[in-house]
């Protein structure tokens, strides 16, 4: 996908004879939902960037692009996650050729303020501050954009105000600021107005709180804002943090036939048809014409025009709204159940997005019990941004998360179709659990059967950090079972990438927990945007798993900061008992509970 890099700020003044590969940059899908969405700056040849939300770099009035063309199909996470909207995908190069003026997607310049480092241009030895097109004193059009913004816990985020900085209330107007100084510590480099000649230390400004503007660049939305801002580099890792939900597709949805029929448009159709296949299918065909269905989606619905009117029915068996703890309940169900019998269970003229073959399924001694170790050679994930945090202006004992920013947008016409960005991966995973899960039973629980949920919540009741829980409701992840599975999926991932040509960081890890029933399990997989996935690559290590697991667990009994590591104990209110970088932590990408809920000790006392 090309986002565009000029041409839609009133601050920039290019050349019109500029080329428009110049002012575009290309982007892969995922790094959209991933790093790159709405409210993040992006670093581009043209200059740090904002990322507008998708109804203005998108979707906005005129645009030829309408999301639900980019649908993406997923009612369990439409009605479960996000309150009944929906889901749509960016469009790639390919989907939308010819483009227009060489971009799908806008973005804004973004700070505003720019050094001109043209000193010996100035008169004098100094740089000069400025928020225009050219430096106000060498009219040098090519100034290094300013890597210093301002932003809150609340999400707002602006170019400081460096008039404020410097004269307070004082009323002093000057057209540019002087930089002095550069490079070593921040306490050298100060700003000085050239009129009143008033200067400040960039790192006491630094360290101090200010005045929030309430802004959202990536909207142009202002409000009130109570909170303190913080001066921040706009590189920070902390500046944004997305805010992600995935969940796959398990059955009773097996095939791409399965997806397409709950779309609305074609549910809606069937339902105004009445069960009549064929006046169904010519209501599809003028659908087709129109643009609104692809040619692939009807050509499926017709290959299986016998089975239409009993898959919708399984549809409306369903149910709607589900919590997320009942959705990963589902999803352990659904892998337990193809694990016996393998999928997909119905035979459909459509290519399969969950697949397990029973006969593929293999058993591993483990103590006196054994792993079922089971390959999905066909996954499908939904991941879905729902917003992004900002973790800045915050004081170290502040118990309070930073807000959560929602990048939802309703569409002009239908203010209730609202709708979230999302990417939907294709790939393959190893569904581990065991064989008779009746014979085992936590006996040294090392104290995680001691703790309760009020032991990490601050006195005003409140939690102390964000994350702790993926459903605070359950805080399943303090039960002794949860923490054993936990710690056996790092400890294989690590021995997976040891034996194997995927680094750790690109498997990725589910653990399942049915409490009421005291069992569990745990999913390794990888995907890749694209059909294909990732060729079998990994489910071709399963007969092979007995040797990773057995080397695996000697890092049981040896981790490189030992003694210190295994000394180490879970206590209340801590979230981890002996782990540590050189037996169990893993990269943010493969860990799905951020490191934490991990003990060396609880896996070594319970080794069946």
């Amino acid at each position: 996908m090309h986002l565009n890099h000029y041409g839609i700020s009133k601050t920039i003044l290019l050349s019109k004879s500029m080329d428009d590969s110049m002012g575009s940059q290309s982007l892969r899908l995922s790094e959209y939902i991933l790093t790159y969405g709405p409210g993040s700056i992006m670093e581009s040849a043209m200059g740090p960037r904002i990322i507008l939300r998708p109804d203005l770099g998108l979707f906005e009035h005129g645009s030829p692009y309408k999301p639900e063309k980019f649908a993406i199909n997923d009612d369990k996470m439409s009605n479960s996650m996000l309150n009944g909207a929906r889901v749509f995908r960016l469009p790639s190069d390919s989907e939308v050729e010819p483009r227009p003026v060489g971009f799908i997607y806008k973005t804004k310049r973004f700070p505003e303020w720019s050094v001109c480092l043209n000193s010996r241009y100035h008169g004098s030895d100094f740089y000069v501050l400025h928020n225009y097109s050219y430096c106000p004193v060498c009219n040098n059009p090519r100034s290094t954009p300013n890597r210093f913004i301002r932003a809150c816990s609340g999400g707002h985020m602006d170019d400081v105000e460096w008039q404020y900085v410097v004269h307070g209330e004082k009323h002093c107007s000057p057209k540019y600021l002087r930089w002095h100084g550069g490079g070593g510590s921040l306490s050298k480099i100060h700003i000085e107005c050239p009129k009143c000649l008033k200067r400040v230390s960039l790192g006491d400004a630094y360290a101090q709180r200010w005045r929030c503007s309430g802004r959202f660049p990536e909207s142009n939305v202002i409000q009130q804002c109570d909170k303190k801002a913080q001066i921040i580099q706009r590189q920070a890792s902390n500046l944004r943090i997305a805010e992600l939900v995935t969940l796959f597709t398990i059955p009773p949805i097996e095939t791409e036939l399965q997806l397409y029929l709950r779309n609305p448009t074609l549910a809606s159709v069937f339902e105004l048809c009445e069960g009549d296949i064929e006046k169904y299918l010519k209501d599809l065909e003028k659908l087709v014409e129109k643009g609104r269905i692809h040619q692939n989606v009807f050509d499926e619905v017709k290959n299986n025009k016998e089975s239409i009117v009993e898959l919708f029915d399984e549809i409306r068996k369903e149910g709607s709204s589900k919590t997320y703890y009942d959705l990963l309940l589902e999803e352990y169900h659904a892998l337990v159940e193809a694990s016996k019998r393998g999928a997909p269970m119905r035979r459909l003229n459509s290519r399969p997005v969950f697949e397990v073959d029973p006969n593929d399924i293999k058993k591993f001694e483990f103590g006196k019990n054994s792993l079922r170790v089971v390959p999905v050679s066909k996954l499908r994930t939904v991941t879905v941004l729902k917003g992004y945090r900002r973790y800045v202006g915050l004081e170290s004992e502040s118990p309070e998360p930073p807000d959560l920013i929602d990048v939802s947008f309703a569409e002009q016409h239908n203010p209730s179709s609202v709708w979230y960005p999302g990417m939907e991966l294709y790939g393959e995973g190893i569904f581990i659990l065991l064989d008779d899960e009746k014979r085992f039973k936590i006996s040294d629980t090392c104290g995680w059967d001691q703790v309760t949920q009020k032991d990490y919540l601050d006195r005003k009741g409140a939690m102390k950090s964000t994350g702790l829980f993926r459903n605070p409701e359950k805080a399943e992840e303090l039960n002794p079972l949860f923490v054993w599975w936990h710690t056996l999926s790092h400890l294989i991932i690590r021995g997976l990438s040891n034996e194997s040509g995927y680094s750790a960081a690109s498997i990725r890890e589910r653990v399942y927990l049915d409490v009421e029933h005291s069992q569990g399990g745990i999913l390794l997989y990888t995907t890749q945007p694209g059909s294909d996935g990732t060729l079998g690559g990994m489910i071709g290590l399963v007969p092979s798993f007995g040797e990773i697991i057995e080397r695996s667990l000697t890092t049981l009994h040896t981790c490189s900061s030992d003694p210190l590591c295994i000394q180490n104990g879970f206590k209340r209110g801590k979230h981890s008992g002996s782990a540590c970088h050189g037996c169990l932590l893993l990269s943010e990408t493969s860990c799905e509970h951020r490191n934490m809920w991990l003990d060396r000790k609880i896996v070594k006392g319970n080794m069946l």
